[in-house]
């Protein structure tokens, strides 16, 4: 787990965060293995867990936040994918 704390730590994201929220980001988070050559998301997957991977939160955070898009109307999670509905309403949020 020490070695977690670190990466998590020089993360953009986790430079902004307390200790103890930093230890529930961590307690998150699951390890994936992969030799050399290997897929870090096959198709198939959720998609979640490969934004989350991508962005650095989890599965469950990555779904939160799509679900957050998808009622504002601006993307659509589909089967292996997100579908662009609206960039100009991506670029204005947040």
């Amino acid at each position: 787990m020490p070695a977690l704390l670190s990466v998590l730590q020089a993360t953009p994201w986790g430079k902004t965060l307390s200790a103890a929220e930093l230890g529930a980001a961590a307690g998150e988070v699951s390890e994936k293995r992969i030799a050399t050559g290997g897929y870090l998301c096959r198709k198939g997957e959720p998609v979640e867990s490969w934004i989350g991977l991508l962005s650095g939160v989890s599965r469950q955070r990555a779904n939160q936040a799509l679900q957050v898009l998808e009622k504002a109307a601006l993307l659509k999670v589909e089967y292996g994918g997100v579908r662009v509905l609206d960039v100009e309403g991506l670029k204005r949020f947040g």
